[in-house]
């Protein structure tokens, strides 16, 4: 499968940066940042957001949402790996995921794992939050594909890897939901 040559973020959209798209734009704040001002942290990964407010964030920064299969490939890369670290078993270490049902889950900043990126460098691609993309649901009227796992899921690839596909209505608004930014690849 060819995709065009594209740019994605290294991290996921954070609330720092969610914060300046909103100051300069007047837009709406995401409602979780009051009702969960723990998820509301600079450095923590947007959430709370709708695909339209994910949209217009990405408009506004000059930047789309990636589709499924751009999201998946920089996730992992040519070879196909289970994780963006390749086959090494998943550990709390790697990843921010559910990984002992007796400890509160916790969303983690977009940094946390540093050594743990893809191949081609995107950093927090499983677990975290379940990212957002362009690419309607065919199933479900109004719906997107989302990618990767979030930090409340268990720790199993249907869950918490580079394949881990789920569908979000449009308008859904979650704890556990964000998104990163792509940018065509002009060549000259």
């Amino acid at each position: 499968m060819h995709l065009e040559p594209y740019y994605i973020d290294v991290y996921p959209v954070t609330n720092a940066a969610y914060r300046a798209f909103v100051e300069e734009t007047s837009y709406r704040t995401p409602v979780l940042w009051d009702r969960r001002p723990d998820l509301a942290g600079d450095d923590l990964p947007v959430t709370g957001v709708s695909w339209m407010d994910a949209l217009q964030y990405c408009k506004w920064a000059g930047k789309a949402l990636p589709t499924d299969r751009q999201w998946e490939k920089a996730a992992r890369g040519t070879e196909g790996s289970t994780y963006p670290w390749g086959e090494d078993e998943l550990t709390p270490e790697r990843a921010n995921y559910l990984y002992d049902v007796y400890r509160e889950p916790q969303l983690k900043p977009v940094t946390a794992f540093e050594a743990f990126g893809s191949p081609f460098g995107c950093k927090a691609m499983v677990g975290s939050v379940w990212e957002w993309t362009n690419t309607p649901f065919p199933d479900e009227e109004g719906a997107c594909f989302i990618k990767g796992g979030s930090y409340v899921d268990p720790g199993s690839p249907a869950f918490v890897s580079t394949t881990a596909t789920l569908w979000a209505g449009k308008k859904a608004k979650t704890d556990i939901l964000g998104f990163r930014c792509t940018k065509a690849l002009e060549l000259v």
